[in-house]
């Protein structure tokens, strides 16, 4: 997928529009955040399950960036 998204995804003003738009809403998992919420908010039944989901995606950033100052980047 990456190696075509490189090479032979259309380059155009629309798509580098979309792809930027996706990574910033991907960045620091607030879209999952959101979708956590948003889950919690409607569906009683099984707030926690939504919340942790909610949570995880941060979660994952913290563990992430953790990660890379103890072993540090090449």
């Amino acid at each position: 997928m990456l190696r075509f998204l490189r090479t032979k995804a259309p380059h155009d003003p629309t798509t580098e529009t979309v792809f930027k738009t996706l990574g910033l809403v991907g960045e620091y998992a607030a879209v999952w955040v959101a979708v956590g919420l948003a889950g919690a908010a409607s569906d009683a039944a099984r707030r926690r399950r939504w919340l942790l989901g909610a949570a995880t995606g941060p979660g994952a950033v913290v563990v992430n960036y953790a990660i890379k100052v103890v072993i540090g980047r090449e």
